[in-house]
């Protein structure tokens, strides 16, 4: 069963009705924009246990929250810093703690941007906030297959 952190943006909403449609979807979360079916769930204070789903039900997590806005995080770095790389980190630590599978989505901003149709095998660059955001989970991601 799966769980979609971020269900009530675009590509977790969607994400969230093709798994609830083939019967696999355990829960999605929202955390400003509330949505029925969707159960509360911040990045700044995260807690899966706070969830009140059966966790041993979980075999996959798909973090698609977080926020998003270039601006916010160029202007607020220290603000979604504390989402976008510690809040998100914890998430995934919480999930490998639990045998849960972390999908984490990223981002084409990982990339410097000159290039385009990047593959996953391409070297990272990122150039702004939002990027490097995306790109330090994506090491940590790495790191905890070591």
């Amino acid at each position: 069963m799966i769980i979609v952190f971020g269900g009530s943006g675009y590509i977790g909403s969607n994400l969230c009705s093709y798994f609830s449609k083939k019967g696999k979807l355990l829960a999605g979360t929202y955390y400003s924009r509330k949505k029925e079916g969707l159960v509360y769930f911040d990045l700044k204070q995260p807690n899966i246990d706070n969830l009140a789903i059966d966790l041993q039900k979980a075999t996959h997590a798909i973090i698609c929250s977080g926020n998003g806005r270039l601006a916010d995080c160029h202007q607020n770095p220290e603000k979604t810093n504390k989402i976008n790389i510690e809040g998100t980190k914890k998430l995934i630590q919480q999930c490998l703690e639990r045998k849960i599978k972390p999908v984490f989505i990223s981002s084409v901003r990982v990339y410097e941007g000159k290039k385009g149709n990047y593959k996953e095998t391409d070297l990272t660059n990122p150039t702004i906030t939002y990027g490097k955001q995306k790109k330090l989970v994506e090491d940590f991601l790495i790191q905890q297959k070591k």
